[in-house]
């Protein structure tokens, strides 16, 4: 067999201490798991629940509507109501 380099020893030694960290980590959180089950669970089912529900769909009448809703809005008043609401004063009658 051949004589290790100090360099290829510092090398095994680095991944070693990763491969430890990793596995403890790993363990950890098989032990989570275990001791905590049901909330596991449910955090996994969350998780499901996001990446594959779509939710509903939106139909082009629903969308023309609510675009004509916000066409509607008059933005500069909105804006001076909210203006008026932050420094506390009363809205100026027109």
């Amino acid at each position: 067999m051949a004589a290790r380099r100090p360099q290829q020893a510092s090398v095994e030694v680095t991944a070693r201490a990763e491969n430890f960290n990793s596995l403890t980590l790993f363990k950890a959180g098989v032990n989570f798991a275990k001791r905590h089950y049901l909330m596991t669970s449910f955090y996994i089912l969350g998780l499901l629940i996001v990446q594959f529900a779509t939710g509903l769909a939106v139909s082009t009448t629903q969308r023309h509507q609510f675009d004509q809703a916000l066409g509607k809005i008059d933005f500069v008043a909105l804006e001076k109501a909210k203006e008026n609401a932050f420094l506390g004063t009363s809205p100026q009658l027109l």
